[in-house]
């Protein structure tokens, strides 16, 4: 629902009108921001990353440049809401008990890899096995 500035409403056009009287009120101290963490992609990698991060910036030159297709996800929001539930949700995706805390945090097909240096050698592995193939 958008709500526009009341100084504002002689400018739109009736689209835009809004009808006062089916307005819900709203309390903003309920509203909880959203913090579900997006869970890894099937076939292909997903990049757990946050700014400032030079192994995350490694491991993104690293799949580019194998022409390997990835989906960044900007972690930086989650850790500033709630760190600790942050890491308690990207845990649940590796499926440990231990706690991981070192970015980036690299998935291909939804199965944890590692970060940078993991990451290497995964996809130096994953080529060659594509190089076996015969067609």
């Amino acid at each position: 629902m958008i709500i526009r500035d009341m100084d504002t409403m002689d400018t739109m056009d009736t689209m835009d009108t809004i009808n006062i009287d089916t307005i819900d009120t709203i309390n903003m101290d309920t509203i909880e921001p959203k913090n579900d963490l997006e869970a890894p992609l099937k076939m292909f990698f997903t990049i757990y990353s946050k700014s400032g991060c030079p192994n995350c910036l490694k491991v993104k030159d690293l799949l580019k440049s194998k022409h390997l297709n990835f989906k960044v996800i900007n972690c930086d929001d989650f850790l500033l809401e709630n760190k600790e539930d942050f890491l308690e949700q990207i845990n649940k995706f590796i499926h440990t008990q231990d706690v991981i805390k070192v970015f980036p945090f690299v998935f291909y097909n939804e199965k944890y890899i590692g970060g940078y240096k993991e990451t290497i050698d995964y996809t130096n592995n994953l080529l060659l096995s594509f190089e076996d193939l015969t067609f």
